[in-house]
């Protein structure tokens, strides 16, 4: 049974909670009937208890109805799943701790492979301009409205670029490991 697609009590937000509104019968409240004034167990009592029980299952029908639940024709079993979700739907509606926060802020859409390519751009731009720190280089990639897209800033790139380097830290290359890189390839690569 889905519990989340019940329509009609949302009419806004208040710090987060669902603010539910009860319009016509649901919305009225019950004039007092005395039940308390009367004596426990007389026939007086009995009566008033019968009214208000009538009163308040007529209003408890129209809440299964407002949720879009109904209890005719339905199994001992199946009443039961009905009350249940009732239950569950009040608890969303009304209890904060039932409630989903809303994501503030710009959808995530930093993944491990963008991370790589913002730092292979990086390098990139290190060859380039080898004298500028990462700082500086992040404010240059930061020019491309491609990766502006991705982060507000500049310091933000180079944190996601960081996040990179924590899930998934790489030893640098030690002085000895480079020239036995530089014999096998033929070539000569930089110790920085």
């Amino acid at each position: 049974m889905n519990l989340t697609g019940w329509s009609g009590a949302h009419s806004g937000k208040r710090e987060g909670a669902m603010v539910v509104k009860y319009t016509g019968k649901l919305g009225r409240r019950l004039p007092p009937l005395g039940l308390d004034a009367a004596a426990r167990g007389s026939k007086e009592w009995e009566r008033l208890f019968n009214a208000d029980f009538g009163r308040k299952w007529q209003k408890f029908e129209l809440l299964l109805k407002r949720f879009g639940l109904s209890i005719e024709g339905k199994t001992e079993t199946e009443t039961a799943e009905v009350y249940f979700s009732l239950a569950f739907l009040l608890a969303e509606a009304h209890v904060p701790g039932f409630q989903e926060t809303k994501r503030s802020g710009r959808p995530q859409v930093w993944n491990d492979g963008l991370r790589r390519k913002a730092e292979e751009a990086l390098r990139r731009l290190h060859a380039e301009h080898p004298k500028e720190n990462r700082r500086k280089l992040a404010d240059r990639l930061f020019q491309d409205p491609s990766w502006r897209t991705l982060s507000r800033t500049p310091d933000a790139l180079l944190r996601q670029v960081r996040k990179l380097k924590t899930a998934h830290p790489v030893a640098e290359p030690r002085a000895e490991e480079i020239s036995l890189m530089n014999a096998l390839r033929g070539t000569k690569l930089r110790a920085d």
